[in-house]
């Protein structure tokens, strides 16, 4: 009987931790100029790592980097956000006039290989999902403090 529990606990602890590492995702967005990233935002949810760094003309301007952790509940709702719009793995790439990428957009579950997304739909999907984050992290205090200039009112 103990070596039952001790199986069925082990199972259970198992399935516990591949549901949390199921939640859990990068996001990065990058801005090229003339074939150079001028803007980087990455973030890990597993760690609550985020890091902004802006790059102008002259070189690194901006490098930031400060924690801010999603709840488990806001991971949840970020997953099913992204389960629901059926992204699948892709990259929204903006692509200018002269075939150069000009932004990209991913968010990364599981670490699957990813492709520019190549239809309207899914580009739509990732605007949508992008907002739906984005909408999240501007409430955290730790995000507003660190970022602190996209909300002074011009």
């Amino acid at each position: 009987m103990k070596i039952l529990i001790l199986t069925f606990t082990f199972f259970y602890s198992v399935i516990l931790s591949q549901n949390y590492c199921d939640k859990d995702f990068l996001y990065e967005n990058l801005l090229y100029s003339n074939n150079n990233i001028d803007l980087k935002e990455h973030y890990n949810s597993l760690t609550g790592e985020y890091s902004f760094v802006y790059c102008g003309t002259k070189g690194v301007q901006r490098n930031i980097n400060f924690n801010v952790k999603l709840t488990d509940e806001e991971k949840v709702k970020l997953k099913e956000k992204y389960i629901d719009l059926k992204i699948n793995n892709k990259i929204l790439c903006i692509i200018v006039d002269d075939n150069q990428l000009f932004s990209s957009i991913s968010i990364t579950y599981k670490h699957d290989k990813q492709d520019c997304a190549s239809n309207e739909d899914d580009r739509q999907a990732l605007i949508a999902f992008n907002s739906f984050f984005l909408q999240i992290m501007q409430k955290k205090e730790e995000y507003k403090k660190a970022l602190y200039w996209k909300y002074i009112k011009k």
